[in-house]
């Protein structure tokens, strides 16, 4: 009996002496802060990083919105934030705890967007149809793409798919708008077919003999040196190909 007393109070005495510990370092912290005290946040959500500030061991986050995640490193928190789909400027407050002390990050997230931006400005297409990816850069999450009746757009992610279709008619031009809520960005679009100028043939009539190909002069006929008598010469717009790319 005497054995098992002194145990129990060895493990009374190891057990209170662990709970003073567990206590101390729970409740040593003096000061507590965060930096900076408030993230704002675009639309389409993302990250930021909040130092912690304080003298103790032991630190918590004690609450939380839920449209936050937190990943704790360190003295650090990376803040994740969600995309803003409510259409309503939000707000909410992550609370840390270091024993008594509390410090509170105030988080507002914006309900528009204030910019969309593309990699390119302009894109050519060839006349025999064709692709291309552009990346669109918004601080919004809901971007939509407008185009002309001859082009199609496809939306994945944060790249947009211009296509379009073999041309046989004249070159032709527009413009995809990539936009959301009261921002907007053109891109610019061509696409390769029939030379405007000469209207797919390849020739214009010679502007030297306006197409006769010569001039008579008295009973002597002069071939025209510019055409070579064909009254025809190359388009200089397409360079006889007929067609532009």
């Amino acid at each position: 009996m005497g054995f098992l007393k002194k145990l129990l109070i060895a493990l009374v005495i190891v057990f209170a002496c662990f709970g003073l510990c567990l206590y101390y370092y729970a409740n040593a912290a003096t000061y507590l802060r965060l930096e900076p005290e408030v993230l704002v946040a675009p639309k389409g959500g993302g990250q930021g990083t909040v130092a912690i500030d304080y003298d103790g061991y032991i630190w918590m986050v004690s609450h939380k919105p839920d449209f936050v995640t937190i990943n704790e490193d360190s003295c650090v928190m990376i803040i994740s934030i969600d995309p803003n789909e409510t259409g309503e400027i939000r707000e909410g407050s992550v609370t840390v705890k270091s024993g008594k002390l509390h410090a509170t990050l105030t988080i507002r997230q914006n309900a528009v967007a204030t910019y969309v931006s593309a990699s390119v400005s302009s894109v050519s297409l060839s006349k025999d149809g064709g692709s291309e990816v552009v990346t669109v850069e918004t601080d919004g999450c809901e971007w939509e793409a407008s185009c002309p009746d001859w082009l199609t757009v496809t939306k994945d992610d944060d790249e947009l798919h211009i296509k379009a279709k073999s041309n046989k008619g004249a070159c032709r031009y527009g413009q995809v708008t990539v936009s959301e809520d009261n921002v907007r960005y053109n891109i610019f679009v061509s696409q390769g077919g029939k030379c405007p100028v000469c209207n797919g043939n390849g020739l214009l009539l010679c502007g030297s003999c306006a197409g006769t190909g010569g001039w008579y002069l008295g009973f002597s006929y002069m071939q025209c040196y510019a055409c070579g008598g064909s009254g025809k010469v190359a388009c200089g717009n397409c360079g006889g190909t007929g067609y532009k790319e």
